[in-house]
């Protein structure tokens, strides 16, 4: 009985301390003037996410903790858009039933501007059109707003358009933002090392599905040709559609300590359904009944051939057919998997 009752009361305890926190955050609420877009949703994300618990207490300094923490808060948010030097006042106001609010007003002073963008690009991939066409589209023009979510996104699209191609190591040897806060101005400077480019390594396969020749044909490149994201992703929905697996698992294994660096491709892949049944019902103008039953298997060993079978019935002139389709894949001068066909039919 002593340990039951402890047990209750320490859950009645938890529940009490859990209703007064969501009390407590319930009592609060901001009204944020003086700015909009972006800024104020910044601001607002900032402000209503901070954990009044163990912060908030119904009292004059827990009040003034709170509102400080607020303006601290507001200031670190509206940073990103250019706004170094606002003027915040915070000020709660009772909105009844003992509800308060805070209510966040915000001048946000003069805007730090660009006035100086740098960029370089070194290494092997710097005469690459597409990073080149990224160094002379620079968001950021002399003159605007010091906005840095222009400069992260910026900065990711050189890092995207790097990888896609293959230069896996690309990362930026300088990054700077110095600002002048007496003049309200910033000098930006980007120094992007591209690095080598990686190749295509070798690609193992661990699979007791259908023999490793059978899949040699699925890459749409050879070991030593250059990498891009664009033929690894290929190589992963042509793996999926030959259709041998109903699990994949890719891993890509960089090798940097050799020149060109190399990428390696591990594959597990494994099929434990190999046999799909098909069925349909239906009524049209120009067959009436009609039944349809369909079996597939695939692979039917471990050559990574296939066979279709389909059996159907219509009530008009009470007609029978049978269809089946036999498919072996053999490998193309393209290095792509074609199939011979075999089929059969009869209708009855």
């Amino acid at each position: 009985m002593t340990r039951r009752f402890l047990m209750f009361a320490q859950i009645e305890t938890a529940l009490l301390l859990l209703f007064s926190t969501t009390a407590y955050g319930d009592e609060i609420a901001f009204d944020i003037r003086g700015i909009s877009g972006p800024a104020l949703e910044n601001v607002r994300s900032h402000v209503e996410a901070f954990d009044f618990s163990g912060n908030f207490a119904s009292s004059e300094s827990g009040y003034e903790k709170l509102a400080e923490k607020a303006v601290e808060r507001t200031r670190n948010a509206l940073r990103p858009f250019g706004y170094y030097q606002p003027e915040i006042t915070a000020e709660f106001a009772s909105v009844g039933a003992g509800n308060q609010k805070l209510v966040l007003s915000i001048r946000p002073g003069p805007a730090v501007t660009v006035a100086s963008f740098s960029v370089d690009i070194v290494g092997d991939g710097a005469k690459y059109k597409q990073l080149r066409e990224w160094r002379s589209a620079r968001p950021l023009a002399v003159g605007a707003v010091l906005d840095q979510t222009e400069w992260l996104d910026y900065k990711q699209l050189a890092l995207d358009i790097a990888d896609s191609r293959g230069y896996l190591q690309a990362a930026f040897t300088e990054q700077s933002i110095a600002i002048d806060l007496n003049l309200n101005r910033a000098d930006l400077t980007l120094v992007l090392d591209t690095g080598q480019r990686s190749m295509m390594g070798k690609i193992v396969f661990e699979q007791d599905v259908v023999r490793s020749a059978v899949l040699d044909s699925v890459p749409r490149f050879s070991e030593g040709d250059p990498y891009t994201r664009y033929l690894i992703e290929k190589f992963h929905s042509d793996l999926w559609k030959v259709g041998y697996f109903t699990e994949l698992e890719f891993e890509e294994r960089a090798r940097n300590d050799v020149s060109p660096p190399v990428v390696d491709l591990h594959v597990k892949g494994s099929s434990d359904q190999r046999n799909i049944y098909q069925g349909s019902v239906g009524v049209g103008s120009d067959t009436e009944t009609r039944l349809q039953a369909g079996w597939t298997r695939q692979p039917m060993s471990l050559r990574g051939d296939r066979i279709d079978t389909l059996v159907g019935w219509q009530q008009r002139d009470n007609e029978f057919v049978f269809r089946s389709n036999y498919r072996i894949p053999r490998r193309s001068v393209y290095r792509r998997i074609q199939v011979q066909d075999r089929d059969a039919g009869l209708r009855i």
